[in-house]
């Protein structure tokens, strides 16, 4: 129910760069998803292709409502879906090419408070040969929101979700290197939603984690693009359906509800983290472990900051008689 392809057709590219293939299948790992026969199921995937030589990055989602029924009698059944809804694409161009420096959380915010009902918390734990890895403790989910997190609770509207019986899960993430601004880049992990009644999938693969100042939460500059992500849950129209996961898809995914300023800086969907002290400073620049540090875990829409916020930015920053440029 996870995979999908398409073709990419945009062409040439420069020598070494990614050709023109068909996008990625969406590969993370499979989950076992029980549904009434009778009910509808969505299932959604969202995916990037990165163009750095020529400066852009494409990015798909599709989107179908499928009706299972038994066809053959046996262990195991043989099922069959019936594709029930219009299939939809959404396919987008972006350029600057990502990662940016900064994003500003938008549309449906889901995870897991510092202080919350888990506790999330996250470690970094050197291997002392100048490299260790990010681990991550998380748990129960305490936000659910409408603006990408920023209001740290749960909205009124999914104060009874389904996707509240799920955990949060997130994977090691190995320490590569320092880029030549100043950030950590860590490698990616997988994401994912658990739901211990298996009523529901949310899973995802994300790109290099970059890290900047872990304090930071609006814009946020620590963070990693999800390069796949596949949801299934039941139709709106069944019983035991996720409001929530079923407006992702539609925002997150689809776009739909932002205002004409978040659709124009629309990037991707991204996983970030913050803490009360930033993470590099407790860590010596990850050259010594941190265990167990309170820390905000959360996935969200990253968008890229307005022209005139990014100025305002820097004004705070430097002062008016010390404005330099500043870019995304």
């Amino acid at each position: 129910m996870t995979g999908m392809n398409g073709v990419h057709k945009v062409a040439p590219h420069p020598p070494g760069d990614k050709p023109d293939s068909p996008l990625p299948m969406i590969t993370t790992n499979p989950t076992k998803v029980t549904f009434a026969s009778d009910a509808p199921v969505r299932t959604a995937a969202h995916g990037q292709v990165l163009h750095k030589g020529d400066g852009h990055m494409d990015t798909y989602s599709v989107d179908e409502q499928l009706l299972f029924n038994q066809q053959e009698v046996g262990q195991p059944p043989v099922w069959v879906g019936k594709l029930i809804s219009e299939y939809k694409i959404k396919a987008d161009h972006v350029t600057p090419p990502p990662p940016p420096t900064r994003s500003v959380p938008a549309g449906k915010g889901v995870g897991a408070k510092k202080d919350g009902r888990s506790g999330s918390q996250v470690s970094f734990i050197a291997d002392g040969a100048g490299g260790g890895r990010l681990h991550f403790a998380t748990g129960a989910l305490d936000i659910l929101d409408t603006v990408g997190g920023q209001s740290g609770g749960i909205d009124p509207r999914y104060s009874n979700d389904p996707v509240l019986n799920s955990n949060l899960v997130v994977g090691d993430m190995p320490l590569i290197g320092r880029d030549p601004d100043g950030a950590f880049r860590f490698g990616g992990a997988q994401v994912s939603l658990t739901d211990p009644n298996g009523e529901l999938s949310f899973a995802g693969q994300l790109g290099d984690f970059v890290l900047r100042d872990t304090t930071q939460t609006n814009p946020v500059d620590s963070f990693a693009l999800f390069d796949q992500l596949a949801i299934t849950t039941p139709a709106l129209s069944a019983r035991g359906a996720s409001l929530f996961l079923n407006e992702f898809i539609d925002t997150n995914m689809f776009g739909a509800g932002l205002s004409p300023a978040e659709e124009a800086g629309l990037v991707g969907i991204d996983f970030t983290f913050n803490t009360l002290a930033n993470l590099a400073d407790l860590t010596d620049n990850f050259t010594t472990s941190a265990l167990d540090v309170p820390a905000t875990q959360w996935i969200m829409l990253n968008v890229l900051p307005e022209p005139s916020a990014v100025l305002l930015l820097a004004v705070g920053a430097l002062g008016a008689g010390a404005l330099r440029r500043t870019s995304c």
